[in-house]
């Protein structure tokens, strides 16, 4: 399944529709957006794992964040930028892994 990780905060739906926006950078493409997710590629990983996306975050009573390909490093680094995004809409948090 991958690594997950979990921040417990739920996002309303005014904050979640321009999250794709926010979190998109030439390091983290998305390749798919709903209002109850967020699926990336890191475009200049290495051979694609069997998954069609290298992360996932899903939203609801938490945000869900889930590795399908990612070094530590990666996912380290992802994690950081996520957090540094929901700071500018106001929330302070922290993943934990599961």
């Amino acid at each position: 399944m991958g690594y997950r990780y979990v921040a417990h905060v739920a996002l309303s739906d005014a904050e979640v529709g321009p999250l794709s926006e926010r979190v998109a950078t030439a390091r983290y493409v998305p390749v798919r957006s709903s209002p109850s997710s967020l699926a990336l590629v890191f475009p200049e990983d290495r051979a694609r794992s069997p998954w069609p996306e290298d992360v996932r975050v899903s939203f609801g009573r938490a945000i869900c964040v889930t590795f399908h390909s990612a070094s530590p490093a990666e996912r380290s680094q992802f994690l950081r930028h996520l957090q540094r995004v929901l700071a500018t809409l106001g929330h302070d948090l922290e993943f934990e892994a599961l």
